[in-house]
């Protein structure tokens, strides 16, 4: 929809040529709310009442006034008087939405696509909000294979200040994989590389596993596992590039190309322990899988965190905090790893409280409780 700022505040600076003191402000009125609350509106007026006339701030405000996303037309206006003025916001909200239809689905009712939008029947039509839903749409259709499809939204205004929302679309026929390369890659091949991804070629039992087709967010957990498959084995500097997709739109085929710039393969040079006041370092090492010489890995790392939460939290450090570092030395493909350890306070348990227990009666619950209030905190006894 067009938006028109119609902004007369700005004739004040010609206006105050004429007046031997700066206009002040004595009211504020704002005409042509049927559904918005006036409070909302006002919260976004910063110009006040009693106080001269302000032009930057009047511009700002119909700026956040348009924000609000609930209005075409937002103008302001004066009214002079002896002593002082009376600013008018005159405000145009935008149409409802009264009905949303589809056209063109065959392949999923309407039901299924009213899922995938977050417009319904009272919602604003606002043309950004509109856009997006058709965006959500269309890569709805292309997580299920169509890779083609187009979504065209249609508003039509009916009946004064409500609107019609239609969406036209055209499926158009499944896109398979027809191929995934991997470029770049050296310590693995192209089969370790996709035996971690979801995302798969297209072959004749594909039916079995739900693959074959392109899903952007199953293909961004995919770029995720191929980054953890090089941490996981001491590539720190690993970067993998979003997908390139390139269509055959006579076979209905797509490739992918997924491009690596491995870097080096760090190992560790030290391991260190610092924060630890209750245990001595020498008890905490033995939790520690990860060993000087070895090959860096995020997965063992990861686990060295756990067991030293678990082991304090047991113990009755409740608040137990690992912060691990992982510091790259100079010239040299080795890091240094650093565990810093807040242990925090000891905590015992204070009172046992049971709720939303209708048919069995407190008693019996406690009895299968595996502590008892005073006693030192476990994280175990609560799994």
């Amino acid at each position: 929809m067009k938006k028109i700022f119609s902004i007369l505040v700005f004739l004040c600076l010609l206006t105050n040529l004429l007046w031997a003191a700066e206009p002040i402000v004595k009211k504020i009125e704002i005409r042509g709310l049927k559904r918005i609350d006036e409070f909302s509106v006002r919260q976004k007026i910063s110009q006040k009442i009693a106080v001269p006339l302000n032009p930057e701030k009047i511009s700002d405000d119909i700026k956040k006034i348009f924000a609000m996303g609930y209005f075409d037309d937002v103008r302001v206006e004066m009214k002079f008087f002896e002593g002082g003025i009376t600013l008018i916001y005159s405000l145009k909200e935008k149409p409802v939405i009264t009905r949303i239809s589809f056209y063109g689905n065959k392949e999923f009712d309407d039901d299924k696509l009213r899922e995938q939008i977050t417009l319904s029947r009272g919602s604003i039509a606002d043309n950004t909000l509109i856009q997006d839903n058709a965006l959500h749409l269309k890569a709805f259709y292309q997580s299920k294979g169509y890779w083609l499809a187009e979504v065209i939204p249609v508003v039509r205004k009916v009946r004064g200040s409500n609107a019609v929302v239609s969406f036209l679309i055209k499926e158009g026929s499944k896109v398979r994989i027809d191929k995934i390369d991997i470029e770049g890659n050296h310590a693995f091949d192209d089969n370790d590389i996709t035996g971690v991804m979801k995302t798969s070629e297209w072959w004749l039992f594909s039916f079995l596993t739900s693959g074959g087709y392109y899903n952007s967010g199953v293909m961004k957990q995919d770029i995720r596992k191929i980054k953890d498959l090089y941490f996981n084995n001491g590539y720190l500097d690993v970067r993998v590039s979003d997908p390139e997709i390139k269509v055959d739109n006579k076979k209905h085929e797509m490739t992918i190309k997924i491009n690596i710039s491995e870097g080096h393969q760090y190992t560790v040079s030290s391991v260190s322990i610092e924060g630890n006041k209750a245990y001595k370092t020498d008890e905490l090492r033995k939790l520690i899988k990860l060993k000087k010489g070895e090959v860096f890995s995020k997965k063992i790392l990861s686990g060295d965190i756990k067991a030293i939460n678990d082991f304090y939290s047991q113990k009755g450090y409740a608040m137990i905090s690992i912060d691990p570092a992982v510091v790259p030395l100079k010239n040299s493909d080795k890091v240094k790893v650093i565990y810093h350890i807040m242990e925090g306070d000891l905590f015992h348990i204070g009172r046992i409280e049971i709720s939303g227990n209708t048919k069995t009666e407190d008693k019996v619950i406690r009895r299968e409780i595996r502590f008892d209030e005073g006693d030192l905190f476990n994280s175990a006894l609560l799994k």
